[in-house]
């Protein structure tokens, strides 16, 4: 399929028009970076740029914050869709009102992560924006980052389109676009409650356990997420219907508990596993008061 038969493919959906009127409407000189996570939507954006016939400049932010083998994902996915990121190194590590912050957190590290990223493009001479990969089902939740986007003049070109995450999915699945099913894999920082500043070795931690876990024959199968509520509890929460799906979960989770317990030993105190009906919000659903 030539270049224009690509795009001619993509245009057949609206929302992709739609897309492709905001770029040219937000970068008219067919050039704009992309704040390229990896993940699901930023993905997608970096997609429909080349096809729909922009330059966009991916870049990538490393830091402890970001599970090293999530960057090497993120720079094998955009190879294979034609880009070489640049990596951007950050942390909001050292940020003292990261801690303050409570549930305002992802504003303060997203702010300052966005400034980093923004200094970066200057630099590039780059002649558009910076843009991201948010969507209109993120406008549906509490995301305090959005605030730092908006204040920072970062554009969100696929909610400016009115694409949302399961429209993302069902246009990848026609047009070929690769792993439409990816699931969401939030920052390392999500995975301690509000209100502290976890250290790099706990962040590592935490990355390489997860990494273990998702190359376990069990784990693979699963949604999880790990985290560390405080200094002497570590719990594996994993997503209900993946652990309802398999096979004798009871026994094999047991068995995984066992093999993360002896692997990592005291860089996981207390570890335990709990099963939950949704990943998400764990830490918000913490703060609400009980009925």
């Amino acid at each position: 399929m030539t270049n224009a038969e690509k795009e001619q493919s993509l245009l057949d959906f609206p929302e992709i028009q739609a897309l492709k009127d905001v770029l040219l409407d937000i970068a008219p000189a067919r050039e704009f970076c992309i704040a390229y996570s990896g993940g699901l939507d930023s993905r997608f954006l970096a997609f429909c740029a080349k096809q729909l016939g922009f330059k966009a400049h991916l870049l990538h932010i490393i830091g402890p914050q970001i599970a090293p083998d999530e960057t090497a994902l993120a720079l094998k996915d955009a190879e294979a869709l034609g880009y070489e990121p640049l990596l951007v190194p950050a942390s909001s590590l050292s940020l003292p009102e990261l801690a303050r912050a409570g549930t305002r957190r992802c504003y303060v590290c997203k702010r300052h992560l966005f400034e980093t990223l923004k200094d970066i493009a200057r630099k590039m001479e780059c002649e558009g924006p910076v843009c991201d990969g948010t969507n209109t089902s993120d406008l549906a939740v509490y995301r305090p980052g959005i605030q730092a986007l908006e204040e920072l003049h970062v554009f969100s070109p696929l909610a400016m389109a009115g694409i949302s995450k399961p429209r993302i999915r069902e246009i990848g699945r026609a047009v070929g676009f690769p792993n439409p099913e990816q699931a969401a894999r939030p920052c390392l920082l999500t995975r301690f409650p509000y209100g502290t500043t976890p250290t790099q070795g706990e962040l590592e931690a935490l990355a390489d356990a997860e990494l273990f876990v998702a190359n376990d024959p069990f784990g693979a199968k699963l949604r999880f997420r790990i985290r560390m509520p405080n200094k002497t509890t570590t719990l594996l929460h994993v997503e209900k219907k993946s652990f309802d799906a398999v096979p004798d979960a009871d026994i094999e989770l047991e068995t995984l508990i066992g093999k993360l317990g002896q692997k990592f030993g005291n860089r996981l105190p207390g570890l335990r596993a709990e099963v939950l009906e949704s990943l998400s919000g764990y830490y918000d659903r913490l703060q609400q008061p009980e009925s």
